[in-house]
């Protein structure tokens, strides 16, 4: 599209300069016309106009839009997995990695053991066809995938379908609320002082974030080994991965093509093993679950489907207390004569307390 504008913008140019030049031989008067019209024409640069175009209206990487089903007794989190916010699938899975990524990273894993060390690099940067990545990627769209779903696809096919389910994410594994931080971080020279800059953003990291963070970045890590930095696979590999973990927010999407430092944090994650804790033992995972405002609807929930209520036994039963509560008002007014005999003949204009009372009633008899 870029080499078309620029063709475009050519033969417009040549265009104009032509006729300029037939017009100032047909006729002498439209000379200095055409003299004040060429300075014109040279201020058309194609290169120059093509960047300005790109960076006016530039809608940054690409980023897929998921639609959630939204049900009316419980969340997305019950009914599928990619498009998920990342929490809420630990907090359903009760596991510190949301099930679908372990799922992804075991069929990874096992299928490298057949691979040679160029091979398994190639992988995680090889593209995929989209067909078969949507086929993978709707075989394990629900909270429980099994790795059975996965044994027909190849081993490229599954590490697209892990890019996949990253980039579908609500917010990326490093939030982007940390994107500018980030960014003045990344500024710093000094490569310890940036480190710990980093590692400190990174603090703000939930379990499942931090968790499944270190799971990726580890298996990058070994992928990437024995690399030189100035490796054009290595560049290769930062780029392919940046937006994965780390996406601007939409304030910033449309100057994010100059944006380097998503591969700055990655190459230092890279470079440094220490830079995320291990795997959370069960003990901080129980914490975490505790300190979750939504435990005590995820406890009492421990399987698809549990304890969800029917509407048409819920519908029921609320009738069933509604006609006891009615009952029990109704036979409270039988017992009181006095209420039942309240001769309305009697009421004056101010007598709108008792009014009020039989108003009451009869609304209860209408219920």
């Amino acid at each position: 599209m870029e080499r078309n504008e620029e063709a475009r913008i050519e033969s417009i140019k040549a265009a104009f300069l032509n006729v300029a030049k037939i017009e100032a031989s047909l006729a002498s008067g439209l000379g200095p016309l055409v003299q004040a019209f060429s300075p014109h024409l040279e201020t058309l640069k194609p290169k120059q106009d093509v960047a300005l175009m790109v960076e006016t209206y530039a809608t940054g990487p690409f980023r897929p839009r998921v639609l959630l089903y939204q049900s009316q007794y419980h969340g997305p989190e019950r009914d599928q997995s990619f498009g998920v916010n990342i929490d809420d699938q630990a907090r359903f899975s009760r596991t510190p990695i949301p099930l679908t990524v372990s799922v992804l990273l075991k069929c990874i894993d096992e299928a490298f053991d057949e691979l040679s060390e160029d091979d398994r690099f190639n992988v995680w940067c090889n593209e995929a066809p989209l067909v078969k990545v949507h086929s993978c990627r709707a075989s394990i769209n629900n909270p429980s995938p099994s790795p059975e779903a996965l044994a027909g696809y190849d081993v490229t096919v599954l590490v697209a379908t892990l890019r996949l389910f990253l980039l579908e994410l609500p917010d990326s594994l490093i939030p982007g609320h940390l994107y500018e931080t980030l960014n003045t971080a990344c500024s710093e020279t000094d490569d310890n002082l940036r480190w710990d800059s980093i590692t400190s953003c990174l603090a703000e990291l939930s379990l499942p974030q931090r968790a499944t963070l270190n799971a990726i970045i580890s298996r990058l890590r070994t992928a990437s080994k024995g690399l030189q930095q100035s490796d054009a696979s290595f560049y290769l590999l930062l780029s392919t991965y940046a937006n994965c973990i780390m996406r601007p927010p939409p304030q910033f999407s449309a100057h994010a093509f100059h944006h380097r430092h998503p591969q700055r944090v990655l190459k230092d994650l890279l470079l440094h093993p220490e830079g995320l804790v291990s795997t959370p033992d069960d003990k901080e995972l129980s914490d975490w679950l505790i300190a979750s405002p939504q435990l005590s609807k995820q406890v009492s929930e421990q399987s698809l489907g549990a304890n969800l209520p029917d509407p048409v036994k819920s519908d029921a039963q609320n009738k069933g207390t509604s006609i006891e509560t009615i009952s029990g008002v109704s036979e409270k007014i039988s017992e009181d004569d006095d209420y039942l005999d309240l001769d309305l003949a009697h009421l004056d204009d101010a007598g709108q307390d008792s009014g009020a009372e039989v108003n009451l009633k009869d609304d209860f008899f209408d219920i």
